[in-house]
């Protein structure tokens, strides 16, 4: 199963991570497969991670399923 991180992020380390894979790629290199769901500040985050969408990652956390699975 396929993680995927979330993270605050400062935009100019953003973009720096977008440029080193975009000179890999350039080179020829495999781009290693991610996700990475950035904020830009905590303030961001706590914005959309409400105490529900907690709950939901930490169940899916606890036990690594398909979220469509949960509702079942």
């Amino acid at each position: 199963m396929r993680r995927t991180e979330i993270r605050v992020e400062r935009v100019d380390s953003f973009f720096e991570r977008g440029r080193k894979l975009a000179k890999a790629a350039d080179r020829g290199n495999a781009i290693p497969s991610s996700r990475v769901v950035a904020f830009e500040n905590i303030e961001s985050l706590l914005h959309v991670l409400t105490k529900k969408r907690v709950l939901l990652l930490r169940q899916v956390n606890q036990t690594p399923t398909s979220i469509s699975l949960l509702s079942h």
